[in-house]
């Protein structure tokens, strides 16, 4: 590395509630290794029972889920055609946050072209507007990892969002999978996202962390 004139070496390691041992081991050996943390963040996920997520959520989202059902809403596995219409979805989403987008489309597109089984695509609409969506990647055959969610601000008042997770914890009992990833809630400067890691809580998320490591060469 030093040679291609390369200063700087950083490793994202995966969430410490996918292999606890072994996240543990690679902290300690990146550390012995001359690693630094560069950022500790705080991560959800949800392990797959048999039995309803309903059983595990908080009366408030309990209430939103069933406005959500009232009104008609429904949880759909997109087709891959639809990438793009996800894409642009969840791009105004991030828009209204004043983020960008952590993947370009074109990236995305050949991502899903590499890897079709691994790449999904999930929204909530009523009748054909999206009210929320994700694409979810399938880290392993026992991980669902929800990588982009997102909803539009106008939609706050029902969060669609809590039948966006509800459905995608019945996706992974329908598929025998043990594990849904949603994610980490902690920004680059290393502030925790409090309403986020609330909200994550009350779906009946487990708090793990996911650590960022950095070296300079």
């Amino acid at each position: 590395l030093k040679s291609r004139d390369i200063r700087q070496v950083s490793i994202t390691n995966f969430a410490e509630c996918y292999a606890p041992k072994k996240a543990a081991i690679i902290k300690n050996t990146m550390e012995k290794s001359g690693f630094s943390i560069s950022l500790k963040a705080v991560n959800h996920h949800i392990e797959i029972l048999n039995e309803p997520l309903e059983n595990r959520m908080h009366t408030m989202e309990l209430r939103r889920l069933d406005k959500c059902q009232t009104h008609g809403f429904t949880f759909h596995e997109d087709e891959p055609k639809k990438i793009d219409a996800v894409y642009e979805y969840l791009r105004k989403c991030r828009k209204e946050q004043g983020l960008e987008l952590s993947i370009t489309k074109e990236k995305l597109h050949e991502y899903q072209q590499l890897f079709p089984q691994n790449y999904i695509l999930f929204s909530v609409r009523q009748d054909d507007e999206i009210l929320a969506a994700t694409l979810a990647v399938k880290v392993h055959r026992k991980v669902l990892y929800s990588f982009l969610p997102g909803s539009l601000r106008k939609f706050r008042n029902f969060s669609p969002t809590v039948l966006l997770n509800d459905g995608l914890y019945r996706y992974c009992q329908q598929n025998q999978m043990e594990l849904l990833d949603l994610g980490t809630s902690t920004e680059k400067s290393g502030l925790d996202q409090k309403s986020l890691i609330a909200f994550k809580q009350r779906m009946g998320g487990q708090k793990s962390y996911k650590y960022f490591f950095e070296k300079e060469l």
